[in-house]
């Protein structure tokens, strides 16, 4: 009479080292598709920079310096043919139920600024006096995906990738906006102390 086989293991050293590898190197590729393993870039700078006469010269706007140190594109949304970026202004007493001052939004576009680039923004101001921050809107585009990616993906019924997110940028100066005297002249905006100091 012949004695049975023992059984071989099933989880021998062998096989338990390969599934890690295999696990390891799909986290690797994953991680190198999705970009997890990409340094994160240098961000983009807002700056204040001063005041200036709007283009048609009828009022006086703030004047912000944007420089795109990344390699991202990051969009603006322009109102009046392109000449003033949408912002808010928030007056320094909005939490007591003040709400904040903005152009209407009739006619925006939108302009895109590449990596490694800059621009002069000029920021709407309310012209009666108040007192209070500029909030300016910015959006990031999202890097677009690798082609054989996205065809992978509609292949599967699954729908695309976020195209980009935006924020608000409120600013530390604390303006005193330009407002018109009795007497008719103006008098000019300017920075009346930062914000927290």
């Amino acid at each position: 009479m012949t004695e049975p086989a023992p059984a071989t293991p099933r989880f021998t050293r062998r096989r338990i080292l390969g599934a890690t590898l295999v696990l390891v190197l799909a986290l690797l590729v994953a991680g190198i598709v999705f970009g997890w393993f990409e340094p994160q870039p240098a961000g983009p700078s807002l700056a204040f920079e001063g005041f200036e006469k709007s283009a048609d010269g009828t009022s006086l706007v703030a004047v912000i310096t944007f420089t795109n140190r990344s390699n991202r594109t990051f969009s603006f949304a322009m109102l009046d043919g392109g000449n003033l970026c949408e912002s808010q202004f928030f007056a320094t007493n909005f939490y007591d139920g003040g709400q904040p001052w903005g152009l209407p939004r009739a006619t925006k576009t939108y302009r895109d600024h590449g990596p490694r680039s800059g621009a002069r923004l000029n920021v709407p101001l309310p012209q009666d006096g108040r007192l209070g921050r500029i909030s300016l809107w910015m959006g990031v585009r999202s890097r677009p995906a690798a082609a054989w990616f996205t065809r992978l993906r509609s292949r599967f019924g699954a729908k695309g990738l976020h195209s980009g997110t935006e924020y608000a940028v409120m600013f530390d100066e604390v303006i005193q906006c330009p407002r018109t005297l009795p007497d008719g002249t103006m008098e000019p905006p300017r920075v009346v102390m930062k914000w927290g100091q």
